[in-house]
């Protein structure tokens, strides 16, 4: 998966994107474009040594059964929740479980959505943009602090935080609004929310008790 925080939730373009709790139909279905924060399970179909994994303990132990289920996480994440919240049983499906590949950068699950579609509907030519495969309801969620993050402090001898990845991180996300916004204004139909990770994962690292937190700079295992 891509190293941006970035998601996509594409619904279809003639469903209201609403939780299904405030009465309204359920979409018919939900595609999830990112990275690991989002992943359900393709990590276990990649193949190499260097993939990362999520499938031991102890991810997975708040999971259903409590095993590791492919999630980078300890339980559902943020597609399984949302999923939920929009009137499905579960979060869609790990794509390489329905087709096996070896590598999932953003452009290969466009690409990938495009081969999906073409299974469902007649085929109507080569197309570049999810919009005009027909997606038209998004969910973003921008890139969040990445200087922390223990990964990133391994790579310095004394864990220190590394300062220039935020500011790629702050770079896209000041890009990243403007320019959906245009798009919005230029294509009938497009609705978007954009949830910003960034501000939220900052607040946290200033006052990480205020939300349970009493590490914030070791890994969880």
């Amino acid at each position: 998966m891509e190293g941006l925080m970035v998601m996509c939730l594409v619904i279809s373009v003639r469903v209201l994107c609403t939780a299904a709790g405030d009465g309204a139909v359920r979409p018919p279905a939900i595609f999830v474009f990112g990275d690991s924060t989002l992943d359900v399970g393709n990590n276990n179909y990649l193949t190499g040594p260097d993939v990362p994994r999520a499938n031991e303990p102890y991810y997975g132990v708040d999971f259903p059964g409590s095993v590791p289920a492919g999630r980078f996480s300890h339980g559902y994440n943020i597609a399984d929740y949302l999923a939920k919240n929009m009137g499905f049983k579960s979060s869609a499906p790990a794509y390489l479980s329905l087709h096996a590949g070896s590598n999932i950068p953003l452009s290969k699950q466009v690409k990938n959505f495009g081969a999906t579609k073409s299974q469902m509907v007649a085929k109507r030519g080569q197309r570049a943009e999810l919009y005009t495969l027909g997606a038209r309801k998004f969910a973003i969620i921008n890139v969040g602090l990445l200087e922390c993050v223990p990964a990133a402090r391994l790579l310095d001898a004394a864990g220190a935080c590394d300062s220039d990845l935020n500011k790629l991180a702050s770079g896209l996300n000041d890009a990243l609004e403007p320019m959906i916004a245009s798009l919005a204004a230029k294509l009938l139909g497009f609705a978007y929310s954009l949830a910003d990770l960034y501000g939220l994962t900052g607040a946290t690292f200033s006052d990480p008790r205020a939300v349970g937190y009493t590490d914030i700079s070791a890994a969880c295992c």
